[in-house]
């Protein structure tokens, strides 16, 4: 009797297969399912990384948790409103190159008011804008 003869075809599924990729898909959902935590609390103005060079005079935009706004520039600070804020900022850079600015925010100052802040700035023609934070 030749080999093969009465064997018939299977059909039944190796599941095998199957189960190695739904445990790689698994182990891949579990490693990175940790990372996609939404909501996580940032204290931000903790720390700074890099010391600002104080050796050129500086423009800093203060925003305090009451909302006024002051820009200091070399030895003089004045207090400002959002809506004069642009206008001050183009008068203080008109005559300057580089147009670099830092932010001073209050920690109880809400993201979406330094967001703000951040756009009239921009709209006023400074392309650079630095945090200032405080050391631990």
């Amino acid at each position: 009797m030749p080999i093969g003869k009465n064997r018939s075809a299977i059909a039944e599924i190796n599941i095998t297969p199957l189960v190695d990729v739904m445990l790689v898909i698994l182990i891949i959902f579990m490693v990175v399912a940790p990372t996609m935590q939404h909501g996580v609390k940032v204290d931000v103005p903790e720390a700074t990384l890099v010391p600002i060079d104080s050796s050129q005079v500086q423009v800093v935009v203060s925003v305090e948790k009451s909302g006024k706004i002051h820009i200091s520039y070399g030895k003089t600070t004045r207090e400002t409103t959002f809506k004069q804020l642009g206008a001050a900022l183009k008068n203080i850079f008109e005559r300057s190159e580089n147009k670099e600015l830092f932010i001073r925010a209050d920690k109880k100052v809400p993201y979406g008011t330094v967001m703000e802040t951040m756009a009239e700035i921009r709209r006023a023609g400074i392309s650079k804008i630095g945090m200032i934070t405080e050391p631990e």
